[in-house]
């Protein structure tokens, strides 16, 4: 099944000296391309989960990055986060640098740097909260499914507990070998154009593999692997932090304009979309500035 929870090299890791950073054997890498993901049993020290800790529950307390629509309920339809079923916070690190300095950070950058070759870009992190009893799912998706108007970039997507997850309380399942095939056809939840979220349309999760995790352990997966969680049947809030790194490549990883995101519409995306002059004329010009930058190397 490609999820190895042994083996991993660990060098030795202290809150007041530089550690080196974590890799993968060449085993998980091999296992990770075979399947489309990889789950481990550890990617930071405890003191450095307790610090991310730390900073996750200060963002949600002060509802960070509301009135630039980065905060907003994932599965659900209300614009008030008092009343979020999936609360979804994104770009953390716009309005929290420090994580950028966590053991976390660097060590899933080191990976992902392994994984993908040559130099890689911060693309996106995520905090995704699930309070205590709550059936919400998050539906089966890809995440190049959310890309609009193409992208150059192939990505990997780092999904960290702070608290140990299993079927119960909403960990992570995938559809191995699924980055192999297609972006299938995806539409809002329940067809609902308000909502934030995506599901994939006729999935078949008969095969999929779920990955039970401790307290700062970590799965990673290709941008185009089929994922989702279930809900939260625990007694204890369901805490998530997301990083997606990505490496340049010279043509595009996902093609066109798709439909399911042009047709969503409320007051989230109004809030978050600025179609400025500068914008629209970046759009125009990807694909010359992606041929610049990868010539250069970055």
């Amino acid at each position: 099944m490609g999820i190895a929870v042994t083996d991993i090299k660990r060098e030795s890791i202290s809150r007041t000296q530089p550690h080196t950073c974590m890799r993968l054997t060449q085993a998980q890498c091999d296992a990770f391309w075979r399947d489309g993901f990889l789950a481990l049993d550890q990617i930071t020290t405890p003191a450095d989960l307790a610090d991310v800790g730390t900073f996750y529950d200060r963002l949600f307390e002060e509802r960070a990055g509301w009135k630039d629509g980065n905060y907003f309920d994932l599965v659900g339809i209300e614009d008030d986060p008092s009343k979020f079923t999936i609360p979804h916070l994104q770009n953390c690190s716009r309005y929290c640098p420090e994580l950028t300095e966590t053991i976390y950070w660097s060590n899933a950058y080191s990976i992902a740097s392994q994984l993908l070759g040559g130099k890689i870009k911060h693309l996106y992190d995520i905090a995704i909260t699930k309070l205590p009893h709550n059936a919400a799912k998050t539906p089966w998706h890809q995440d190049c499914a959310f890309l609009p108007e193409g992208s150059y970039f192939e990505k990997v997507v780092f999904w960290m507990p702070l608290q140990a997850v299993d079927e119960s309380s909403g960990c992570m399942r995938f559809k191995p070998g699924s980055h192999r095939g297609p972006i299938v056809p995806h539409r809002s939840p329940g067809g609902d154009n308000r909502v934030n979220g995506l599901e994939a349309i006729g999935i078949n999760d008969a095969d999929s593999i779920s990955c039970p995790l401790p307290a700062g352990g970590f799965t990673v997966h290709h941008h185009r692997t089929l994922h989702a969680t279930g809900g939260n049947n625990s007694d204890v809030t369901r805490r998530v932090m997301t990083v997606g790194w990505g490496a340049r490549r010279p043509s595009k990883t996902v093609e066109g304009n798709f439909d399911w995101l042009i047709a969503k519409d409320n007051q989230r995306l109004r809030r978050y979309r600025s179609e400025s002059a500068i914008q629209k004329a970046k759009k125009t010009a990807a694909p010359l500035i992606n041929r610049i930058m990868y010539s250069l190397g970055r």
